[in-house]
């Protein structure tokens, strides 16, 4: 077998494995997109977000 040949059947056997892994891991969903920024801010959300970023950085020092 040529190296050509090799070259060429390398490539269509990338082409089918990209093929292969989209349809097992479709790309991911832009959804979260539509949601960002629907709650207002408020008195509350800020608490929330800023317990929320105590909590992380708590967490991040343990590991």
């Amino acid at each position: 077998m040529s190296i050509e040949t090799m070259e060429r059947e390398l490539a269509e056997l990338k082409q089918r494995m990209e093929k292969v892994e989209a349809t097992i891991h479709p790309p991911a969903s832009q959804r979260w997109r539509a949601v960002v920024g629907t709650i207002q801010p408020n008195d509350l959300t800020r608490q929330a977000a800023q317990l929320g970023a105590e909590w992380r950085a708590e967490e991040n020092k343990r590991r």
